[in-house]
């Protein structure tokens, strides 16, 4: 797992995310097969609300992280997950079709069933009531 941080990333952590976006482009620039800017360029997209923006670079994370294997594939499928689910929220005609974008990356990931609660709710399912058994 690759622990050095990014100049971008230290742009993010002191919320210069702007700035963070600038230099996440300027390292995509220098360092094209590199997954690390496009995991900071959308955590940094990610923050100020731009979250289509950010899911499809958690993607090309992935992507280009299978050559690699310097980022934390749990890491990535929760922040894809939690950017797709704000995004869908924010475009409710589009909610089905955009969590599907979820499986299509992480077909086994963590958040599965969460999208699965989701699209059961936009169907107008409701959620399973559980009952506990007397003894």
């Amino acid at each position: 797992m690759f622990d050095a941080k990014t100049f971008a990333r230290e742009l993010i952590e002191s919320d210069r995310l702007e700035e963070a976006i600038a230099a996440a482009v300027k390292h995509m620039e220098e360092d094209a097969a590199s997954p690390e800017p496009y995991l900071d360029r959308g955590e940094a997209l990610d923050l100020l609300g731009r979250h289509e923006e950010a899911a499809a670079d958690f993607e090309r994370a992935f992507a280009l992280d299978r050559a690699v294997g310097v980022l934390s594939d749990d890491d990535l499928d929760d922040r894809l997950f939690e950017a797709l689910r704000q995004w869908a929220d924010d475009d409710a005609p589009r909610a089905a079709q955009i969590l599907a974008r979820y499986r299509e990356t992480f077909p086994s990931g963590r958040h599965v069933a969460d999208v699965d609660r989701r699209l059961a709710r936009l169907r107008g399912e409701k959620a399973p009531t559980w009952v506990k058994e007397s003894a």
